[in-house]
């Protein structure tokens, strides 16, 4: 029975590593997303602005 409870403590922390190891990529996906689309939306800003400039001249 011990061997048994070993196996299953070495599952367990298996298990957990590898849930805390997709939690964290999740985490990494979702705040490089938001950088991406604050990216984009910042130099459509820019030429938004660029073009009024132009407009204005």
């Amino acid at each position: 029975m011990r061997r048994a409870d070993g196996i299953v403590l070495i599952l367990v922390s298996a298990l957990l590593t590898l849930l805390i190891l997709l939690a964290l990529a999740t985490v990494q996906l979702s705040t490089s997303g938001r950088r991406i689309s604050r990216f984009f939306v910042d130099r459509a800003h820019a030429r938004l602005l660029a073009a009024s400039g132009i407009e204005c001249a």
